[in-house]
């Protein structure tokens, strides 16, 4: 009575996961977010060049090679509204993983938080054909923080919180109750 099994149910539950799960989905999205690229850009002048480009750093590819490039202090500085924007999504799965929203608001989250890039790509796209000069440049936006989280969000969602009136009529306040009729017991003809 009362041994535990190694091969039970209980043991292979997932209950022994959940105080880590919202730690390690919140050091992967910030690791993300700072560390992981959002755009691919091709530049065409006389040689094809590719750049990868993350907040903090570049890798340049071209035919000569590939090279790193750590970006200078004073240029992340401009770049701080878009670190800020995609702060955003670590922020919203921290909410979401500690109960605190729903996974369809974090979903939108996802989504938005992306969408300032692909929008800024988008007009340099029709700026460039616009201008239409000597270097011919593409970029693509590169929205890995968004399909982690939107895969995190479907394949490891949080169970949901079920309220057990969930479904019930409202009570009505007792200034809008109807009075109720009263029915009078059948009198019999006796006096007393």
């Amino acid at each position: 009575m009362g041994d535990y099994k190694e091969g039970t149910v209980a043991s292979k539950s997932s209950i022994h996961d959940t105080p880590r799960m919202p730690m390690l989905v919140d050091v992967l999205m910030i690791a993300l977010a700072v560390l992981a690229p959002f755009a691919v850009m091709s530049y065409s002048s006389f040689s094809y060049n590719f750049i990868i480009q993350s907040l903090f750093w570049m890798i340049h590819l071209d035919s000569s090679g590939f090279y790193l490039q750590i970006i200078p202090p004073y240029a992340v500085f401009t770049m701080f509204p878009f670190l800020l924007i995609r702060l955003t999504l670590p922020y919203q799965m921290f909410r979401y993983y500690h109960g605190r929203t729903t996974r369809t608001r974090t979903a939108a989250v996802a989504i938005l938080s992306e969408l300032t890039f692909i929008a800024v790509f988008i007009l340099q796209f029709v700026f460039s054909l616009i201008s239409g000069g000597m270097i011919f440049g593409i970029s693509l936006p590169f929205p890995i923080m968004m399909i982690v989280g939107v895969l995190l969000l479907w394949r490891k969602p949080i169970p949901e919180v079920t309220v057990p009136w969930e479904g019930a009529d409202e009570p009505t306040p007792w200034w809008e109750e109807k009075p109720q009729e009263k029915t009078e017991l059948p009198a019999d003809d006796q006096p007393w």
